[in-house]
Order: structure tokens, then C-alpha cells, then sequence
């Protein structure tokens, strides 16, 4: 009983913040980060609700809820991201480019070598308590908050993810709000997920993410992805996701390749390890992550680096808590 009034506590908790103004457009999730982006076929916390849904259901085979809270922030350099950051640059049609709410006619009234940072703060909740057939998840994932969130009302998600399906195949969909840019903006979407674990030693995942699309594809996708895993046991796990990004023009290409590992020592640390080729933005990223595991929680921390950018960086830092 107690476990089913806290698992609403929190439910509601999140359900008011989503109510409120507040994007948090690429998000990737401490786990998800420390494997280089190749999860869509281990899915296996509650970060799956944005990488693939149909996790869930595999993920509570051991948990029955979990709440987890995740900070993100990544450093850039202005110039490097111009897309990803509003109140950095928006180049237009005519070359110009609009910064902190003004336009300019050419790059040299910037300084591009600016630092950027963007601070990501998401929570979420997974229940298998309610049902014995379905698994709900919901989350809440916002940036710069609570400046953005509040002020302006844009720049943050609310994802509610529903799965259901056995050990060994699953399916899931994750319907999602997300407010981009401009206050007023905001726009549904929805996710569709399958995972297949045959034997237990490896899985296939495929998932749709945003597929009606978004006025800003650069920020928000819509992609297919396609991952494989295989699993050690216990004690390790190596991944591979390759991805096609639809709706984005004038880029390098629209694929984005990820490979990851994954192992388990003494059965409480956690070592992760990946690497992230992204063609639409054009850029290679390392990550390496450590964390303390255990049934009731964990405690995880992922660095991610940019082979080619000297200022290009992310930290993540996830705590978890499992109700098995």
C-alpha cells in the first residue's frame, strides 16, 4: 500500500509541473549518454519512455516502479550549434541571423567563440503496479528551468509512455508534448516501439520517435532507429543502434551511427563506455560513464566529449530509486 501511494505522490507531482508553462529538445539520459546513444535495444530504465517504450515492460520485470531524476548540461561554443540553442543564432533564408532578439547582417558582430550552456533537469516515474498487463511511465524533462519553463513557457516535454508484452517481446508508445522556441508553440507527438529478447542473450529494437514530425526537425526529430544488443549474463552488454533522421536538409547526411558497452563488476559498478557519429549535425562524440548499481537504485555519472570540437562537452549525473 505504501508503495502504490507513493508511485501517485509522485505521479501527481509530475502531472502539475507538466501542467505548467515550462522544450528540452536532445535530451539523451545518463545511461543512454554513457553507451553512446545505442540503447534503443537495451531500453532497460526508465529512460526508455524516450528511447523506446516497449522497454518498459522488460525494465519492470525486475522493478515494479522506480522514480528517477537526471540533470544533463552541455558546453559549446556559439558558433558550432547555431540550431540548437534559441537565444544563440537563427540563420534565415537571406544569411542573416538573429541573436538574443535581434538581427544582424553578418557574423562579425557575434562573438562565436561565446560559451553556451544549456542545463537540462528531468523527472520520471515508471508504474507496473496499477496493472498486471500494461506498464505506464511519465515524464517530465525541461531546459534552463525554471527561467525558460516559467518566464517565457517554452523549452520543455511531458512524455507519457504506455507498454505491455513478456520477457521475451514487448510493444509501446510513448504520446508526447513538446514546446519548442516561441511561447505558445507547442505541439503533440507520439513515439511506436517494439523489443524482441530471444533466448535472453540478445535484442532487437525498433522504434518510430516523434513520427508526425515538428516544425523544427533539427531540434526535434522525426527518425527511425533500428538497435541490436547482446548480453552477457549479468555482466556485460555491447549495442549498436544506426538511425535515419527524416525532414532536415543542407546537412553532412541523415544518418546517425551509435555503438556501446556495458559492464557489471561485483554486481554494484556499473562501466559504460560509447561513441556517437551523428551526420546530420556532423559530429563524433566519445562518452565514458561510471555509476553504482543496485535493486533498490542507482547512482550514475556520464561524461561525454567531441572528438573534433576543442569546447563540446556534456555532463550527466542520474539518481534512481527501484521498488522491486
Amino acid at each position: 500500500m505504501f508503495r502504490r501511494v507513493a508511485v501517485a505522490l509522485v505521479c501527481a507531482w509530475l502531472i502539475t509541473f507538466s501542467a505548467a508553462p515550462a522544450f528540452a529538445y536532445r535530451f539523451w539520459g545518463c545511461k543512454p549518454l554513457g553507451m553512446g546513444g545505442a540503447f534503443t535495444a537495451v531500453a532497460d530504465d526508465d529512460n526508455a519512455i524516450s528511447w523506446n517504450p516497449a522497454g518498459l515492460t522488460i525494465f519492470n520485470t525486475l522493478n515494479k516502479a522506480s522514480f528517477m531524476f537526471n540533470w544533463e548540461r552541455h558546453q559549446y561554443l556559439l558558433g558550432d550549434f547555431p540550431f540548437t540553442n534559441p537565444d544563440a543564432i537563427q540563420t534565415t533564408s537571406d544569411n542573416s541571423f538573429y541573436h538574443n532578439g535581434t538581427f544582424f547582417d553578418d557574423t562579425t558582430t557575434v562573438n562565436l567563440k561565446k560559451e553556451m550552456i544549456r542545463d537540462w533537469y528531468r523527472a520520471a516515474i515508471v508504474d507496473g503496479y496499477t496493472t498486471k498487463v500494461l506498464v505506464a511511465g511519465l515524464a517530465f524533462t525541461s531546459l534552463n528551468f525554471p527561467n525558460r519553463t516559467f518566464r517565457d513557457g517554452t523549452d520543455y516535454s511531458a512524455d507519457l509512455a504506455i507498454a505491455g508484452g513478456g520477457d521475451y517481446f514487448s510493444m509501446g508508445t510513448t504520446l508526447r508534448y513538446v514546446s519548442t522556441l516561441q511561447p505558445g508553440t507547442g505541439e503533440f507527438d507520439m513515439d511506436l516501439g517494439v523489443m524482441i529478447k530471444p533466448g535472453g542473450f540478445m535484442g532487437i529494437g525498433l522504434v518510430g520517435r516523434n513520427i508526425f514530425g515538428n516544425d523544427h526537425p533539427r531540434l526535434v526529430r522525426r527518425e527511425v532507429a533500428l538497435g541490436l544488443a547482446g548480453f552477457l549474463l549479468d555482466y556485460a552488454t555491447v549495442a549498436f543502434d544506426i538511425t535515419k533522421v527524416f525532414d532536415v536538409t543542407d546537412v553532412p547526411g541523415t544518418f546517425v551511427y551509435a555503438i556501446g558497452v556495458e559492464g557489471i563488476v561485483a554486481k554494484v559498478l556499473a562501466l559504460r563506455s560509447g561513441f556517437n557519429w551523428d551526420l546530420v549535425d556532423n559530429t563524433r562524440m566519445y562518452s565514458v560513464g561510471i555509476g553504482y548499481v543496485d535493486p533498490l537504485g542507482s547512482l550514475t555519472y556520464t561524461f561525454q566529449g567531441s572528438v573534433d570540437e576543442i569546447r563540446d562537452f556534456a555532463h550527466s549525473l542520474q539518481v534512481s530509486i527501484n521498488f522491486p
